[in-house]
């Protein structure tokens, strides 16, 4: 954390309000969260904060990303655009993931060259999908309860669990990759079963 006579010293030098970001205190937190939960692989939801430098140091730690929109899926993309394509496609796979679950079209067409992730939980989205991002994996958003929350979600995302099964027989039938994952936040969890992928 930041000394307080530091924060003094930049409140002086640059005046106020002035926003400080302690990437040092980024790292850390994200080292202890995964320290204390391995097997759980968290998605930084880049609208919180789509500061590249952010996104960089999260990138270099080994985060992972839920991108809303083109340019945030693109802030993402500037740290791995050098790497070899076949790495590049295998990071998009296991690292980014779009979870808006208002997907507009135009965004769709744009993202579909990446061959991104992308979440769904009815059969439109699959129908959409198959329009206008051929290319994408999808990842079916489960609903499930979450009693107790502050907000509760599962009323707004996932599909119910009676749905599931025919929700990714309709994804594969329509030659996307698809995969089943629990959801609480509208975000991807650490596991999910494959059934295909291209």
């Amino acid at each position: 954390m930041i000394a307080h006579a530091r924060l003094k010293n930049l409140a002086e030098e640059h005046g106020t309000p002035l926003f400080v970001v302690d990437h040092d205190e980024i790292r850390r937190n994200y080292a202890m969260f995964t320290r204390h939960m391995p097997r759980v692989q968290a998605y930084y939801a880049v609208k919180a904060n789509p500061d590249p430098a952010i996104v960089k140091t999260l990138c270099r730690a080994g985060a992972s990303f839920d991108v809303a929109s083109m340019p945030e899926f693109m802030i993402v993309h500037e740290y791995i655009k050098n790497l070899t394509p076949r790495a590049r496609q295998d990071y998009i796979w296991d690292k980014i993931i779009y979870a808006n679950p208002c997907k507009a079209n135009e965004t769709l067409s744009q993202l579909d060259p990446y061959k991104p992730l992308v979440t769904y939980d009815n059969l439109d989205e699959v129908k959409k999908m198959r329009k206008y991002a051929p290319h994408a994996g999808l990842v079916l958003r489960i609903q499930v309860p979450n009693t107790g929350s502050m907000v509760e979600l599962s009323s707004k995302f996932g599909a119910a669990p009676g749905e599931a099964v025919d929700l990714i027989e309709e994804a594969r039938d329509a030659g996307s990759p698809s995969r089943a994952c629990l959801s609480t936040s509208g975000a991807r969890p650490p596991t999910s079963t494959t059934t295909s992928r291209r």
